[in-house]
């Protein structure tokens, strides 16, 4: 009798019918093979496990609030603070970004450097990484914003209530005009997310989307192409940007891929009816992509992790030891490598293939196959023959580097007169030595400068009280 292969090997698809359909994939990357000669058409994948990066401790819980590539400098908001992490794995304190739920960040090109905008949903922040000034926008112009993407030197922002987006300046994150407002045209909607395409805007509304260009003009630049679909957005975090196109959970469940200006349908029955009543304006979207994989994946916080691997067209889940979902919050690129934040700590986590675990956690994967039967009878068999390849060595598990001590700074400047040669110096201690002292907020006494060493002089010009705040950065 000739061998026959059993569907042992393939994604999630578990219907509600059990005894119809019923095969699960966690932690596995179902692969199907490019060419004929392999030793089968499929296999099963083991995904890159979390090496630890970055740990701020908290007494309290905290999370991973949002994570960002900013040319090369990586930002994350941890708890109500943003950090910027530096190549010595130190996270940096920078500023403090209210709230507890997710933030979204995209960054614009200015001279020298950049200007990182951080939404909390409702306001908005800016980091010029040239000048070290971090703020709230103030602007009267500026309604707030429930996102925030970049397009043709514009930050582009949508009001809280979804009723318009509006653009900043060109190369000015901080500055807004009331007339640079714009809206849904085709279909009278509520605006909920949006997503860069090509270089076109995509706005996701409740029921629809529609497809916005630069113009040009000095006001209001960002006009409709007029093309519009009838496939709505659940929520404001469920849209990921990969492989040109852009992904979404749709307001009616199903999860949609951009093609052209179509929205396709990706998802399965079966994973369409397993996030039925779960709270889709909670989910939220990130991908990962590496070794021939571009992955989405959609957690739902009172569900499961479901991610769709667009270049084998396969569904699989992740989930975390003791948990149903994956711990992981949202991934960047930086460096060739992936970073992601985690859902639960403040912790930074390197995408690593050969680390087995996720911190000192195990790293379970299963496969649930598909259902077999010889006609709906059941078949016995004399042989099944399992090919597994296990090359991969035991995984020792290793702890986060410990933060290093930062510096502290004293002095009290005393009093000046005009006319006088003026100059006093700052110490610091602590921390690792060199140490460089920077003005990051407020304005010096006029005459005054002070110098990258902590001294404080010149010939005041003015009399009158200064109020400025001085900065001590070392090594780390």
């Amino acid at each position: 009798m000739r061998p026959q292969p059993l569907p042992l090997v393939g994604g999630s698809y578990a219907d509600e019918s059990r005894p119809w359909s019923m095969q699960d994939t966690v932690n596995y990357l179902p692969c199907r093979a490019e060419r004929q000669g392999t030793r089968s058409p499929e296999m099963l994948k083991t995904p890159p496990g979390l090496r630890p990066y970055v740990e701020v401790a908290s007494e309290t819980y905290i999370t991973v609030r949002g994570i960002h590539n900013c040319e090369g400098r990586l930002f994350a908001v941890i708890g109500r603070t943003l950090y910027q992490i530096s190549k010595k794995t130190v996270a940096i304190p920078i500023g403090t970004i209210p709230g507890f739920g997710r933030v979204t960040m995209d960054h614009n090109q200015i001279s020298l450097g950049n200007e990182l905008t951080i939404s909390n949903g409702s306001a908005g922040y800016v980091y010029n990484t040239v000048t070290g000034v971090f703020g709230r926008i103030t602007d009267p112009g500026y309604p707030g914003s429930s996102v925030t993407k970049f397009l043709d030197g514009y930050m582009i922002g949508i009001e809280p209530q979804g009723r318009f987006a509006f653009n900043s300046g060109v190369a000015a994150a901080t500055d807004f005009n009331t007339l640079d407002r714009f809206t849904s045209e085709v279909t009278p909607d509520r605006l909920v997310s949006a997503a860069v395409t090509g270089n076109e805007l995509m706005l996701l509304s409740v029921n629809s989307c529609e497809f916005f260009q630069n113009t040009g003009a000095s006001q209001q630049p960002f006009r409709s192409k007029r093309i519009a679909f009838d496939k709505g957005c659940a929520g404001a975090y469920v849209v990921a940007e990969a492989d040109n196109s852009v992904f979404w959970l749709g307001s009616d469940g199903y999860f949609y891929r951009l093609s052209g200006y179509n929205a396709i349908r990706i998802s399965t029955r079966p994973i369409e009816q397993a996030i039925r009543g779960l709270k889709w304006d909670q989910a939220y979207a990130f991908v990962w992509e590496d070794a021939g994989h571009t992955v989405i994946y959609w957690t739902f916080p009172d569900g499961k992790t479901w991610g769709f691997d667009v270049a084998h067209e396969e569904w699989h889940r992740r989930e975390s030891y003791g948990l149903e979902r994956w711990r992981v919050s949202g991934t960047a690129r930086i460096g060739g490598a992936w970073v992601a934040g985690d859902a639960q700590r403040g912790r930074l986590w390197w995408l690593d293939w050969d680390y087995m675990l996720e911190g000192d956690q195990k790293f379970v994967s299963s496969r649930t196959i598909a259902v077999s039967h010889a006609n709906q009878n059941r078949f016995i068999t004399k042989r099944l023959e399992l090919v597994i390849d296990t090359g991969q060595p035991e995984t020792v598990a290793i702890p986060f580097p410990e933060q290093p001590e930062a510096p502290t700074i004293s002095g009290d400047p005393p009093d000046g007169s005009t006319t006088i040669a003026y100059t006093f110096t700052f110490t610091a201690a602590g921390g690792l030595a060199p140490y460089k002292f920077t003005v990051k907020s407020g304005t010096l006494p006029a005459g005054l400068t002070l110098s990258t060493a902590g001294v404080l002089s010149g010939t005041p010009t003015t009399a009158g009280n200064s109020e400025f705040t001085v900065r001590v950065t070392d090594a780390n």
